[in-house]
């Protein structure tokens, strides 16, 4: 049971408590909604929170929820152990947090609105073409048809003029009939085409802006992997080839849709500068970015890899702080990285890993545990 709070704790939760009125602490905490704390205290997964903080929901008494970072530890007093929780109040952070998002993925936006458009202008541009053709086509076929009716028309007591007959042969002559049988097919099959690249990009980049969801939702990783790289295209494609390995059993994952694709976007934007900084100016050959998935120990896993010019070990603990960049001013905010360790970390409960060697690329790991998968 829970015996007392201070009263920082007794603002945080707009009510007090003191051993004379004992509460529950599932009665401020939900996760542990219907577990006493005397009961808690002896549970495997209470004792494994002591001595650690993490993030979770607290409950007001108003009924209100805010998020809190909670640390949980121990102490004996006169022979009697007591359990301690420390609550600091992460309204104010998550605010901050997500207008840095929000600032973040417009700054992507801008990034990738250039990128995109060009995307979008190419299969636009043979649809057009093959548009025009097939209406020029279809002007020299009705009059053709007209002809032809003209001709249907006639009867032996008013056979065709001479001018009819003239013109007939000169519609039927001056069309290259051969040749549209061969084309139009192909000009109908290349506008169905260039259409659907066209659906597939605004597809992808609806599935990347829908705003941020309050609840999450379960998600197909590997096609949210491939809807970013979609859109992302025309920033990795003229210096790198994309490698893509996922594995087919990757339950769905619920989480933030729009969060987890921009933590993709921002570790493949990384890769792209890392590959573009290696780049030899008198070698046209292209570098590579490997993106796997797969499912293994209750975890899912992400692997984003590059050959680029790797990460120095005297700055690969610093990468994921905020404003920590080792860009030329105006080419970073330093934020990229520290986002993705907030959203994989922070709002998913996950872990993040980068392993990198100088000269040789780097490679970052992504994890989202079980308790967030659920099978197809």
């Amino acid at each position: 049971m829970l015996e007392t709070m201070n009263l920082a704790a007794q603002e945080l939760f707009s009510f007090s408590v003191n051993s004379a009125s004992p509460t529950r602490i599932g009665a401020l905490l939900p996760e542990f909604a219907g577990d006493p704390l005397g009961e808690a205290a002896e549970s495997r997964s209470f004792l494994a929170l002591v001595g650690q903080s993490r993030e979770t929901i607290a409950l007001r008494k108003d009924g209100t929820q805010t998020p809190v970072e909670a640390t949980f530890g121990e102490l004996t007093l006169g022979g009697r152990r007591i359990y301690t929780g420390l609550f600091r109040d992460l309204t104010q952070r998550k605010r901050l947090e997500m207008q840095i998002t929000h600032a973040q993925r417009m700054e992507s936006a801008g990034e990738l609105a250039a990128g995109i458009a060009h995307e979008i202008n190419t299969p636009i541009q043979y649809v057009c073409d093959n548009a025009q053709y097939l209406d020029r086509s279809i002007v020299e076929l009705t009059n053709f048809f007209e002809q032809v009716a003209a001709l249907a028309e006639t009867t032996p007591a008013n056979p065709p003029t001479a001018e009819l007959m003239d013109q007939f042969r000169r519609e039927a002559l001056d069309g290259d009939w051969e040749f549209f049988i061969a084309e139009a097919p192909l000009a109908v099959k290349q506008v169905l085409e260039g259409a659907e690249s066209v659906a597939k990009i605004v597809r992808a980049m609806k599935e990347f802006s829908h705003p941020g969801l309050e609840e999450q939702a379960a998600v197909d990783l590997n096609h949210a992997l491939q809807s970013t790289l979609t859109i992302s295209r025309n920033q990795w494609d003229d210096v790198a080839e994309v490698i893509t390995e996922f594995d087919d059993s990757l339950p769905l994952v619920n989480c933030f849709p729009c969060d987890l694709n921009q933590a993709f976007l921002n570790i493949i934007m990384n890769a792209v500068y890392a590959i573009r900084k290696a780049a030899d100016p008198r070698d046209d050959r292209k570098g590579t970015i490997s993106i796997r998935t797969r499912y293994t120990n209750d975890w899912v896993e992400i692997h984003i890899c590059d050959d680029g010019v790797g990460i120095p070990e005297e700055i690969r603990e610093k990468i994921f702080d905020p404003f920590f960049t080792t860009k030329e001013i105006g080419e970073g905010t330093g934020q990229g990285l520290a986002i993705v360790r907030s959203i994989v970390v922070g709002k998913h409960r996950g872990e993040i890993e980068c392993d990198s060697k100088v000269g040789a690329g780097a490679s970052f790991t992504l994890r989202l545990p079980n308790s967030t998968c659920s099978l197809h």
